[in-house]
């Protein structure tokens, strides 16, 4: 009787838990087809942001009253950017929650966006 309690329990647990449980690791192919031509929105410490992606590997970031024009690419399974005039790529690895894209930095952080076209 004791263990249909605890697995009473676990199944409870995992009920409640977070969107994150059902979230999904893009690859390369995937994150490429979801983002050319697209734009998203999130939210981050700086407000409100959205970024177009162009099936030309072009993307515009805009946030409060700042807009950004830069360059973005797959390498692997990672969206990459590049923001000139700088000539570093940043990369990120891709997941799939729901309605929702994350994209995950280095460090581990995460930013939430939807799409909205």
């Amino acid at each position: 009787m004791r263990g249909f309690v605890v697995l009473g329990l676990v199944g409870a647990v995992l009920a409640l838990s977070p969107a994150g449980a059902e979230e999904k690791h893009l690859g390369g192919a995937e994150v490429r087809t979801l983002l050319a031509g697209h734009s998203v929105a999130g939210v981050d410490d700086g407000g409100p942001w959205t970024q177009d992606f162009a099936g030309d590997g072009g993307t515009v970031h805009k946030q409060g009253t700042g807009q950004s024009t830069g360059i973005w690419d797959v390498r692997g399974d990672q969206y990459c950017s590049r923001w000139p005039p700088g000539e570093t790529w940043t990369c990120f690895d891709m997941a799939r929650d729901g309605q929702d894209i994350v994209f995950i930095a280095k460090s581990g952080k995460r930013y939430v966006a939807h799409f909205t076209s």
